[in-house]
């Protein structure tokens, strides 16, 4: 596919590629030819434009030698017979769609014809066409300045047109940041004007609208005589009077996060609560529930929640902890809660102050009790660094934090001894219990025969919800005068139990001890055996894990149904086949498990389960189901991390399945969990050295290739698999010397690719070619296309870092590692590999052909929420824009690949855009300002072991200590620039998963 781009530097696309076009001469007639694709252009009007008054001896003559040399430079482009001769002149024969100047016209009348949200899309398509000023290289030229001037008009226009559109929306803040170096740039356009003035008043700020209105007015007497038109006039008129027609729209805020879970029966008897927890959540930071297990305490947080979402603009997120066993895990619980992007080898704490600073949102931190001093930590710097953040808590004890308010959930009051019907019936306790009672039986009705019973239980409950819900359950199949005998002969058991205990923790125990007394000996069997999962499971993992004498596999299905009806297991959020027990009761199952004395063999069956369902997954990690691989990865959390704990607790006696679990991870932690994947890799590997006293040999060989071949993949510099580094070559070489013992050929081939990752440094690229071809020949019969795509991926690499092969032909297995990527359905490898290929081209000093490959790149990676990558991408954009002359587009590039590390919570993205920002400074004379920022970021990047881009960082800075005239530290900066680059390897400075910089072209 060819196109033409006039809106920016003229030039040719072909296939994805964009193409220089021979000398201004050619280019000139280009675009005459391209501003009125598919229509013919006379001889005569080609003459006249190009040459006017200054015509050359035989001008028809002079035009033909120009056409011919104008199709030589686009046929050596790859662009072969677009210009026609047609009488009585020539045709650009394309579609004027690919003309990016009509396709931004054609783009703007549709918009004025569209819905507006339509609207505004086509008009963000068309101005996201404009690459820099439109034939900015002819400015001077006759023929070029009546289109220049069209198509500047025309941008406005789309402009303030997009902008109408968004203070529509409420959108006024995006108008605001864009019209406001537009008004200072044409200062006499109204419209601009009136959408800055609009969006100005909606931010509260009324001065300075009218302000606005005032400047306009006097601009526009001095230079043309005239007064401000009466739309102007009654806008500014609107603004004085305050006019409600100004007001933002109704418009509902998107919500980025997922919204609470539906409530599936009523909230009985916490009213009073609910208004105290909901005006706390408005007025206080932080509100911890405190109480025992049981009381009520996830409901009365969800539902205040609820109650309050409204004052929150950017949302309500539950975070639930019943699941989470390390404290260690708090903060990436939370990540996960809120959907943050996951693929940066980043402290999950910085990251979650970094995306949450400035956002007015409440977080719901449930069950905290068992992680109080993680969670408690973790709250501080939340609340500390994020001031519009509030949180609401539930835990069995305070967290003691600064500025917690604590509000005791107590049991719902229960009806006094020889109250009257009336009395009875209206109470909270026994309201509660008929409702459940009511939903497990139909046929239940509380009258004068149920109303003494129901009381009774109630008091003897003490008014428990959860010891409530689980009574009423019963009454399917007891009617309530037998249950509250059974509760009375529980209860004298229980009194003789140690006085110290809170009576409510006797209590909670005495209903969850009646409860198991009604199960029959497979229900109970299966009940203790299910504690041995962490948050959810699905029936297959049930059917490994749990089934034994007296419930065969077979039996299993039947007897979990049974445990659902009985309320003792629950669906896990949704209708996805998983199931899961309250954390009340899996901690009281759990202690029946530990009496039957079967925690040893079944927690070990959980952990082989839980391997199972990782080994599984791991493969489609690597192929056409990643996103399906990584969804049922993501549900196992808290199993996976109940199998590593033990796991590592067992690698005496079970060495494999340790080495082996972590060998299955190491793809998932690659993907976005390298922090975590380090630790336990680390603490698996250095485990099962010490059992055997430091050798290294613990294990089956297949386990331990896998397990250091996981090692290699999650200590890879920035993240990205084809960034070499000793450590992860020498975990690679242990892993394919034991594949090779054990005859693994799957292991082997990939421990090959991810050896000769080690060619990008140039070192031994004929060891690194026999690697890769060892590997693409086991490939190709194993049939993995991806593991042929990540080859292809890795060979690219080295060609563009060490010139091995011609740059041309790097281009060209990057170009199909990609398309084998994108073929594959894999956004992550499709996107990592248009990022090196961009950064190639650009340091080949081609950064117009960069941008649209680091552009589709950022695309990819905004879809996947890979922030890590983004903020490389967007940063590359801003050096590319740099490059290219554009120092507003640059600058706007930077700020987005700083809020993006913002957002991402740390990452060097903003130091790559200091980089662009230092660059400009010093370009400006602002050396003072250049040295502050470039000085600043060379120290993080070097703390942070970046050494690459911190060597170009330090390059500029010695170029402005030169230009400050301080030519000793001059001196100094450029022979640690040299350090710094040369320890980072390669012969580029390495610095993220998909982005190198270099000082090329900036000087």
């Amino acid at each position: 596919m060819i196109e033409v781009r006039l809106l920016g530097p003229v030039s040719v696309v072909v296939d994805g590629s964009e193409r220089d076009v021979g000398r201004s001469s050619e280019r000139a007639l280009l675009a005459l030819l391209a501003l009125r694709a598919g229509t013919v252009v006379s001889t005569a009007r080609l003459v006249d434009d190009l040459w006017g008054e200054q015509l050359p001896d035989d001008p028809g003559n002079a035009l033909q030698t120009r056409v011919s040399k104008l199709r030589r430079a686009l046929a050596a482009a790859g662009a072969v017979g677009v210009v026609v001769t047609r009488s009585p002149g020539y045709v650009l024969d394309l579609e004027p769609a690919r003309v990016d100047a009509l396709r931004a016209i054609d783009l703007v009348e549709l918009a004025r014809r569209a819905e507006p949200d339509r609207a505004e899309a086509l008009h963000t398509e068309a101005l996201g066409l404009w690459r820099g000023e439109p034939l900015a290289e002819f400015t001077g030229e006759a023929w070029a300045g009546p289109e220049q001037a069209r198509l500047a008009e025309l941008r406005l226009t789309a402009v303030e047109e997009r902008a109408r559109l968004r203070l529509a929306a409420g959108r006024d803040a995006e108008v605001l940041a864009e019209v406001e170096p537009l008004v200072a740039a044409h200062p006499l356009r109204e419209r601009l004007r009136a959408h800055q003035m609009t969006a100005l008043y909606r931010a509260g700020r009324q001065a300075e609208a009218l302000a606005v209105y005032a400047d306009l007015r006097r601009a526009l007497d001095d230079e043309l005589g005239l007064d401000p038109s009466p739309e102007l006039e009654a806008l500014h008129d609107a603004v004085l009077r305050r006019h409600p027609d100004l007001d933002p729209p109704a418009v509902a805020r998107p919500r980025p996060y997922a919204p609470l879970p539906a409530r599936l029966t009523a909230v009985l008897g916490r009213g009073e609560e609910l208004e105290r927890v909901a005006q706390l959540c408005r007025d206080r930071r932080l509100v911890t529930l405190t109480g025992p297990g049981g009381a009520g305490k996830t409901t009365l947080a969800t539902e205040a929640a609820r109650t309050v979402a409204d004052r929150f603009p950017d949302g309500v997120v539950l975070v639930e902890l019943a699941g989470v066993e390390d404290p260690a895990r708090v903060p990436a619980a939370v990540v996960d809660a809120l959907r943050l992007a996951g693929d940066a080898a980043v402290d999950p704490a910085e990251r979650l102050v970094g995306a949450l600073r400035g956002s007015r949102l409440l977080l719901v931190v449930d069950n905290c009790e068992h992680v109080v001093d993680a969670c408690a930590g973790l709250l501080e710097r939340l609340l500390t660094g994020c001031p519009s953040v509030h949180v609401l808590a539930s835990s069995r004890e305070a967290l003691a934090v600064p500025g917690e308010v604590q509000l005791p959930v107590r049991p719902l009051p229960v009806p006094p001894v020889g109250a009257a019907p009336d009395e009875l019936a209206a109470n909270d306790a026994v309201r509660l219990f008929a409702e459940r009672a009511w939903a497990a039986s139909p046929a239940f009705v509380l009258d004068d025969s149920t109303l003494g019973p129901v009381a009774e239980i109630c008091r003897r409950l003490d008014g428990l919800p959860l010891a409530l819900e689980l009574a009423a359950a019963r009454v399917a199949v007891l009617p309530v005068d037998r249950i509250a005998e059974r509760l009375s002969d529980r209860f004298a058991l229980l009194t003789a139990g140690p006085r110290t205990a809170a009576a409510r923790h006797r209590t909670l125990q005495a209903t969850l001890d009646w409860s198991h007394t009604l199960l029959d000996d497979e229900e109970r069997v299966l009940f203790r055996r299910l504690a041995v999962f962490r948050g959810s499971w699905t029936l297959e993992e049930a059917e490994a894990a749990c089934a034994g004498d007296p419930v065969p596999a077979g039996a299993v299905l039947d007897v979990l149904g049974r445990l659902v009806a009985r309320s003792l297991v629950v669906d896990a959020h949704g209708n996805d086949g998983r199931f899961r027990m309250l954390e009340t009761v899996r901690a009281y199952a759990a202690r029946r498990l530990d009496e039957a004395g079967e925690r040893p063999a079944f927690a070990r069956r959980h952990a082989e389960a839980v391997l199972a369902v990782a080994e599984a997954a791991a493969p489609l990690l690597r192929g056409r189901d990643q996103h399906t691989a990584l969804a049922r990865l993501r549900a196992e959390r808290d199993n996976v991390d109940a199998a590593l704990a033990w796991a590592l607790d067992h690698v005496a006696d079970a060495p494999d399945v340790a080495l082996r679990l972590v060998g299955a991870l190491g793809w998932w932690w690659y993907f976005g969990r390298h922090d975590e994947g380090r630790r336990v890799v680390d603490a698996v590997l250095g485990a099962v050295e010490g059992v055997v006293g430091g050798a290294g040999t613990g294990g089956s060989p297949a386990a331990r290739a896998v397990a250091h071949q996981a090692a290699s993949l999650v200590w890879r510099p920035g993240a990205c698999v084809v960034h070499p580094s000793a450590r992860c070559a020498q975990e690679a070489a242990v892993s394919l010397a034991a594949a090779e013992e054990a005859g693994a050929v799957g292991p082997a081939t990939y421990a090959r690719i991810l050896l000769a990752v080690e060619g990008v440094t140039g070192t031994d690229p004929a060891g690194a070619e026999e690697l890769l071809t060892a590997a693409e020949q086991a490939l190709h019969r194993a049939g993995d296309e991806w593991g042929l795509a990540l080859t292809t991926f890795v060979r690219a690499e080295i060609g563009f870092r060490t010139g091995s092969v011609p740059l041309a032909e790097a281009e060209r297995l990057a170009v199909r590692a990609a398309e084998s990527f994108a073929g594959l359905g894999d956004r992550w490898g499709h996107s990592a590999v248009l990022g090196h290929h961009g950064t190639a081209v650009r340091v080949s000093g081609r950064p117009a052909e960069a941008v649209p490959l680091i552009e589709r790149s950022a695309r990819l990676a905004t879809e996947l929420g890979l922030l890590l990558t983004l903020q490389w991408m967007q940063a590359e954009l801003a050096y590319c824009a740099l490059l290219l002359g554009d120092r507003d587009r640059a600058l706007e590039r930077c700020a987005e690949a700083e809020d993006t590390a913002r957002r991402l919570g740390a990452g060097p993205g903003a130091e790559f855009a200091a980089l662009v920002r230092g660059i400009d400074a010093r370009r400006r004379g602002d050396l003072a300002g250049a040295r502050s920022v470039l000085t600043e970021a060379v120290e993080h990047l070097a703390a942070a072991g970046i050494g690459g881009l911190a060597a170009a960082l330090a390059v500029q800075l010695g170029h402005v200590l030169e230009l400050s005239g301080e030519l000793t530290a001059a001196d100094r900066t450029h022979h640690r620039a040299l350090a710094l680059g040369t320890a980072s390897c390669g012969r580029w400075p390495r610095s993220g998963c998909s982005t190198r910089t270099t000082s090329s072209g900036s000087r």
